[in-house]
């Protein structure tokens, strides 16, 4: 079939991108860092939860307008097969020279967005939970403001889960994999939001509604793109968390990690490209 066909050439592409723009993994790993040495010191020295949050964002905004602007220098030129492999791999740290023309460009617009997500997101899960809880009636053996006095540290969590009764125990379960399933396709829906925004220049609500429009008009190749990164990203993640004693394989499983997602990335825009107008040529077109 063709759009398999596409998928394959895609794919080929993508690969063929990555390995000669392995650079692009290092901003990655030192924004991972970067949360590890300045967020988990703040959280646990009881700094205020509104500083966290602003710091949060402001980091992840910053990190995504940088990275992702490499993405889309590396996406629009071509590479020169006339060039040898390790000449390929050395010009592809040129593409360090685009990370803070990215922050200086998109800050603003990306850390807007990651705010309209993630309340976005919450709305979803808030009016889930509103229309699903009733359908399987009240828990029997705790009330919500106990649960959400569980939540507030592990052990409470735990001491929590071993108390109440198997029947509410089931009914958790089950929201909770339909609270699971309506996030993955919210995900889903949106994977190109931030894309859009380094891409098109577009503000995040249009980038976000664009990115619906994408997915709904070519389920088939977004949802490959989408799903088989999913599986290959959960795989890794629980032989990562199964082997975690092994410090050599915990290593390669991290790295593997970071390439996969880096691979899932430069797929998405080499689709955006190749799949999608500008919204001026489309204005243009229809003239």
């Amino acid at each position: 079939m063709e759009i398999f066909s596409d998928i394959n050439s895609l794919f080929s592409y993508t690969f063929s991108r990555v390995k000669y723009s392995m650079v692009l993994t290092l901003p990655f790993l030192t924004f991972w860092l970067l949360l590890g040495f300045i967020l988990l010191p703040l959280t646990s020295g009881g700094q205020g939860v509104i500083f966290t949050i602003i710091l949060l964002v402001g980091l992840t905004a910053a990190f995504m307008s940088g990275w992702l602007n490499m993405f889309k220098k590396c996406a629009e030129f071509p590479v020169d097969e006339n060039l040898s492999e390790d000449k390929r791999t050395v010009d592809s740290f040129s593409l360090f020279s685009e990370f803070f023309p990215g922050v200086g460009k998109n800050f603003g617009k990306m850390a807007l967005g990651v705010i309209i997500y993630f309340f976005l997101f919450n709305i979803m899960i808030l009016v889930i939970e509103v229309a699903i809880i009733p359908i399987f009636g009240s828990f029997e053996s705790f009330s919500p403001q106990e649960m959400m006095k569980a939540l507030e540290t592990p052990d409470k969590t735990i001491a929590f889960w071993n108390e109440i009764s198997e029947s509410d125990k089931s009914r958790i379960f089950q929201i909770a994999v339909l609270e699971f399933i309506f996030g993955f396709l919210f995900v889903y829906l949106t994977m190109f939001w931030a894309q859009l925004v380094i891409l098109r220049d577009f503000y995040p609500l249009k980038a976000i509604a664009q990115s619906v429009k994408t997915v709904i008009n070519d389920p088939v190749r977004t949802g490959i793109i989408f799903f088989l990164n999913f599986i290959l990203v959960l795989t890794v993640f629980f032989a990562g968390a199964i082997l975690i004693v092994n410090p050599v394989f915990k290593l390669v499983m991290i790295l593997v990690f970071v390439y996969a997602l880096v691979f899932y990335v430069m797929a998405t825009f080499l689709y955006l490209e190749r799949y999608t107008e500008p919204e001026q040529e489309i204005k243009t077109n229809n003239n």
